[in-house]
């Protein structure tokens, strides 16, 4: 690509170490901006997985104690089911890698 720049222009040839230090440094923060994303949705479903596995437990415990019944307390595992799959989601998603250029 700088090849082909420097070829179309150039009349521009001081301006080269300039334009060169601006394409090193987007080549740096190349992923930048995936790897951010992916941090934050990493965040997001532990966080939202903690409060809704930590509900399920809560609701389950109390309506085995409010209803009496023996298998009341399950309504609780649907939301605390739901809060370990977000959880399990938080440790598979990672930042992409960073490429060596």
């Amino acid at each position: 690509m700088r090849g082909l720049l420097k070829a179309r222009i150039p009349e521009a040839s001081g301006y080269w170490p300039v334009i060169d230090a601006v394409l090193d440094r987007m080549r740096e923060l190349d992923g930048f901006a995936e790897r951010i994303l992916a941090a934050r949705r990493q965040q997001w479903l532990t966080i939202w997985g903690l409060v809704f596995t930590f509900f399920g437990v809560g609701l389950g415990t109390l309506l085995a104690n409010v209803a009496g019944d023996d298998n009341v307390w399950a309504v609780g595992a649907i939301p605390g089911s739901i809060g370990l799959a977000l959880l399990l989601g938080a440790t598979v998603v990672k930042a992409p890698a960073k490429t060596p250029h």
